[in-house]
């Protein structure tokens, strides 16, 4: 819708009236060749659909034995589909980013010193006027993120994105389509200015939102095999009666059309039969075909004739005369053009983005998972009928019996607990019971078949390029050490890089970007706008988060015992509930930076046993250094005695004497200093162990 638009007209003439005639003939037209052409990959989408339910086709139901429907699809396909949501949409992570466009002219000026003159008192340099609109723009682009951001959750688009990507798993195609414009209205309590009273107003606002649409009911432009070759798109949409009444609120929907809608029973909108309605039915519910209460709508998006959007009302303004066919849509509800109108954004582009798990070359349809293991699927099945039909026979004997020797009591040859049976031997000697019947064992061939099966198996992760550790089982024979598991990890993120590549060129950017051009346009707020650009940013990053995790893992292994006096063990905890899409504010309790840790009492008890002793230690240290000085002044005593009589004795000077014997006196002082050293280390070896907890 147009926020422009000023509606058609409520009262339109005859030649209006033909013209909406010619308008719905001539798209429905269009609508009925797109039907048509859809065929083939519509029968593609329903036997997805079947071999995802372990469905059976009608031409390859067994005519007899075992039918049995041994499921392998949908295990590849649920996790695959998983693995991937978790690699797009990570916990508390957008998947893109707006940045602002680079511009040269403002990087080769943030380093100038030039003086600017700003007024006559001021000045400042060239650098710092080029780093003021720097910060603006990136103040704009920011602001522009947080807008996007909050009208895409507004859309729930997480759960959008969720679904597509199964849709695409499953089918081969998602799609989704945005920005659509809603009509939001709210009920708010104001004050009348005029009373002073509060009252309840209504407030009409138009919101951009996506919408996931079933791949089903997408009718492209099917000579199309790239997004940008799509002429048109139809989607087939439906209405309860009370929603087709609703559409009498807004100028975008002609009345007086509305109500020739309504006088009109749903059935008579339902003229085309849609029969992928009923086989899906009969495919995921036990509901065959029933009274469908709905109105079918028919939506257009695609080139519109000039006159006709001049007919139907569209501001002669926007419609340019050198467009003949301006792209525009439409909403048709049993034939009678109901909503017509440009396309609301100037660049006019297609709203529908579609995401193929596996590119067709032929067509805007991708493959699915089913379709590469179509072929190890079927032969899965017919293994197993065969595992179900051999094991049947093989579980007791065949029996043959001599006719006429062999007569059961009750006259019924089935075989039963205590049955009694009458034995005629015909008069003949020696015919005995052994003669008469005999029981032989089927082989049983379980063992092959099974092994058959498992390389079948192989063969279907091999197809689907989806091995057993991608799914998340390990397997037999795979190593378990911490640089082993971070390479499977990573080869496994491979398999995967190409789909999720895929989905941020084909989703994410365009679609997104979309919500960029509509808030350019239409959006009031001037602080957002700039010239910006959307990124996707979950290929690199966000396939290296399997790595990460084993790399967190190890280490809080060797933080929790190497180094847990150094480690910030909070942090790493913190990174690892991230990392398994925890939200860490839940579990993690919340620290007062200038609180004490609390200590465990155990821990508390004996780190002050171990204080106790080592203080004691240290009072015995003091009180043998404290001998030691007592002994060394007594024997410095009595050496200078002994030596005054040494000097008395030979008639020598004491200073003559010391001479003499001076190597000696250095060899004491030696001794003394390292005893003192080792008693040092002793100390510092202590305190240390006290500190880590190692005990003394």
């Amino acid at each position: 819708m147009n926020p422009n638009y000023q509606g058609s007209p409520d009262q339109p003439g005859e030649e209006d009236l033909d013209v909406y005639q010619e308008m719905g003939n001539e798209v429905l037209a269009l609508f009925d060749q797109a039907v048509k052409d859809r065929k083939p990959y519509e029968r593609r989408m329903l036997k997805n659909l079947r071999q995802y339910h372990g469905e059976y086709e009608e031409e390859e139901m067994p005519e007899d034995g075992s039918r049995v429907f041994t499921n392998i699809t949908r295990n590849k396909v649920d996790a695959a589909a998983a693995r991937m949501v978790k690699i797009v949409l990570p916990n508390g992570e957008q998947n893109w980013k707006t940045e602002h466009t680079p511009v040269p002219e403002l990087s080769s000026r943030l380093n100038s010193t030039r003086p600017v003159a700003l007024n006559d008192q001021a000045e400042t340099t060239e650098g710092d006027i080029a780093q003021a609109e720097l910060s603006e723009v990136k103040a704009a682009s920011e602001a522009m993120g947080k807008e996007i951001e909050d009208q895409l959750e507004q859309s729930g688009y997480d759960a959008i994105q969720r679904e597509i990507i199964y849709d695409a798993a499953k089918l081969g195609t998602g799609v989704i389509k945005g920005p659509v414009m809603i009509g939001d209205e709210r009920r708010v309590w104001a004050t009348n200015p005029e009373t002073g009273q509060q009252e309840l107003q209504v407030v009409r606002r138009i919101e951009p939102r996506s919408k996931r649409v079933n791949p089903f009911y997408w009718f492209p432009d099917m000579s199309a095999t790239r997004p940008e070759e799509r002429e048109y798109d139809f989607e087939l949409s439906f209405m309860t009666r009370r929603g087709v009444q609703d559409l009498l609120k807004y100028p975008h929907y002609n009345k007086e059309q509305v109500k020739r809608v309504l006088q009109m029973k749903a059935a008579d909108t339902q003229k085309q039969q849609f029969e992928f309605l009923h086989q899906i039915q009969s495919i995921t519910g036990e509901r065959s075909k029933f009274e469908d209460s709905r109105y079918y709508c028919v939506e257009y998006y695609g080139p519109i004739k000039r006159e006709w959007l001049a007919a139907w009302g569209c501001p002669p303004a926007e419609l340019d005369e050198n467009v003949p066919e301006p792209y525009g849509l439409m909403l048709i509800i049993g034939g009678h053009v109901v909503m017509a109108d440009i396309h609301p954004m100037s660049k006019g582009e297609s709203i529908y983005d579609f995401f193929n798990w596996e590119k067709d070359d032929a067509s805007v349809f991708g493959l699915g998972i089913p379709d590469q293991m179509r072929t190890e699927q079927s032969m899965y099945n017919a293994l197993n009928r065969m595992l179900m039909d051999n094991g049947g026979l093989a579980t007791g004997p065949q029996i043959v019996i001599r006719d006429g020797y062999l007569t059961p009591a009750d006259n019924d040859y089935e075989m039963k607990p205590r049955k009694i049976w009458r034995f005629d031997d015909k008069g003949q000697d020696g015919m005995t019971l052994d003669n008469v019947i005999k029981a032989f064992d089927i082989p049983s061939r379980l063992g092959d078949i099974m092994a058959i099966a498992s390389r079948v198996r192989e063969m279907a992760d091999e197809a689907t390029s989806l091995p057993m550790i991608a799914q998340g089982e390990q397997g037999s024979g795979v190593t378990k050490t911490f640089q082993g598991m971070a390479m499977l990890m990573e080869s496994a993120n491979i398999v995967i890089a190409r789909a999720v590549k895929s989905f941020d060129d084909m989703i994410t950017t365009p679609h997104v970007s979309r919500y960029y051009d509509w808030n350019m346009e239409f959006n009031p707020k001037a602080e957002i706008k700039g010239d910006i650009r959307v990124v996707a940013k979950g290929t690199t990053a966000l396939l290296q988060r399997e790595t990460r995790m084993i790399e967190i893992q190890n280490l809080i292994q060797i933080a929790g015992t190497m180094f847990a006096p150094i480690a910030n063990m909070e942090k790493i905890f913190e990174e690892y509930l991230i990392l398994n899409d925890f939200d860490p504010e839940l579990y993690l309790l919340k620290q007062d930076p200038n609180a004490q840790p609390e200590v465990d009492p155990a821990i508390a008890a004996q780190q002050a046993l171990d204080q106790a002793k080592l203080q004691h230690q240290e009072r015995e240290f003091e009180l043998r250094a404290h001998e030691q000085q007592i002994e060394a002044a007594r024997v410095q005593q009595e050496f200078q005695l002994g030596m005054a009589k040494i000097a008395a004795d030979r008639e020598m000077t004491l200073e003559k004497l010391y001479g003499d014997l001076g190597m000696k006196q250095q060899e004491f002082d030696l001794r003394e200093l390292i005893a003192g050293i080792q008693s040092a280390d002793k100390m510092r070896e202590m305190q240390l162990k006290l500190q880590v907890g190692s005990g003394i």
